[in-house]
């Protein structure tokens, strides 16, 4: 690699985790908010978007949605032998009347999950470098709670858009759902409702 390539980083995380390797700059990965649907939040269903892959935290955002009770509707992509086991082992046998997986959503199919969820949850196990599943759901006007790790920190704006903590049992207090995020429109800046604080995690 010659000496002036310029590296871009997609996350502040993600720089600090490449020591010794000058990073010209910081570029989140961005989403066109005016060709996503504003949500109402209105479906009574927490919701989860991503792999079949225990970094993503399926299991423990299973956990959260029961300790809340609060239904979750699974979005996820399962393509290869691995992933296709894990679902076996793991995840199908937590399925149940208020744990309902859909499997790969389309496009528009997913920002219709997203805009009647009350929350997305997004429990991650490992450091991942940026969430687009974070902003996705941001951008349908619903808020994320969400692991402190990686690049969510830099995603969720803490009782503002979202709650960041540790553990599951950290999040829930009983069954009211987080505040309504409000996505911006041509006439309105971003805003939110209080933090009720009957959802507010933990510390």
């Amino acid at each position: 690699m010659a000496t002036d390539t310029a590296i871009i980083a997609i996350s502040h995380h993600q720089a600090e985790t490449a020591p010794g390797i000058k990073i010209r700059r910081v570029i989140h990965h961005g989403i066109d908010t005016q060709s996503v649907p504003l949500g109402a939040g209105d479906g009574g269903y927490a919701s989860f978007l991503g792999r079949m892959h225990p970094g993503k935290g399926l299991p423990e955002a299973i956990e959260t949605a029961r300790l809340a009770q609060v239904p979750l509707r699974i979005a996820a992509k399962m393509y290869s032998a691995e992933e296709h086991e894990y679902y076996a082992a793991v995840i199908a046998p937590l399925l149940g009347p208020d744990v309902e997986y859909l499997g790969e959503l389309n496009a528009a199919d997913k920002f219709v999950l997203l805009g009647g969820s009350v929350a997305l949850l997004n429990p991650l196990q490992w450091d991942e470098p940026f969430g687009m599943a974070m902003i996705e759901s941001l951008a349908a006007g619903t808020p994320v709670v969400a692991t402190f790790r990686g690049s969510a920190p830099e995603i969720v704006s803490e009782g503002v858009t979202g709650y960041l903590r540790s553990s599951p049992r950290s999040w829930p207090r009983q069954s009211s759902p987080p505040p309504r995020w409000i996505a911006p429109s041509a006439a309105t800046p971003r805003k939110t409702t209080s933090v009720p604080s009957a959802w507010s995690p933990n510390t």
